[in-house]
């Protein structure tokens, strides 16, 4: 567990930078590795003595930075490089897409299942239906009753820029 700061340099008007400082430290000498998730505010909030309202701008200047990230139901993340969505669903959607795109999943093949996507992704299953639901609304999925899902259309990977 980290050392606990001392109380005196996190008092006064730019308490919430010092935080920031200390957190970006540890994500930077991976402490908190890449694509894992950060402690809960509340416990970061009571290592560092801090208010509530501190803990979450040193937080929102992590963000801006582009050191973390918040996932709706997930919290906050440090960044691993990747693009988030705002929502669960969305993010997940978007790995399918790209597991299409790469040729991973071809025209003509069956999607895995709800339940196999539920624990690749550690979610629910209405949420991987939302996300599947996204992609049939896109035409790159469609759903055969009794039989699945079924890659409909490629999707062109992103042109290098």
């Amino acid at each position: 567990m980290p050392a606990k700061p001392d109380k005196a340099i996190l008092v006064g008007w730019l308490a919430y930078t010092l935080v920031a400082d200390r957190i970006r430290e540890r994500i930077l000498n991976r402490t908190y590795p890449a694509g894992t998730a950060l402690p809960s505010e509340k416990k970061l909030r009571t290592e560092f003595v801090v208010s509530r309202s501190t803990m979450r701008r040193a937080l929102k200047m992590l963000e801006d930075d582009g050191l973390i990230v918040t996932i709706r139901s997930q919290g906050r993340q440090v960044a691993d490089g990747l693009p988030y969505a705002s929502y669960r669903y969305a993010w997940i959607a978007g790995q399918v897409r790209k597991a299409i795109a790469r040729g991973d999943l071809p025209v003509t093949r069956k999607i895995p299942s709800a339940k196999v996507l539920r624990q690749v992704f550690a979610t629910s299953e209405a949420t991987i239906r939302r996300a599947m639901k996204e992609l049939e609304a896109e035409g790159l999925v469609k759903t055969f009753q009794g039989m699945g899902r079924f890659v409909m259309k490629a999707v062109p990977e992103a042109e290098p820029s």
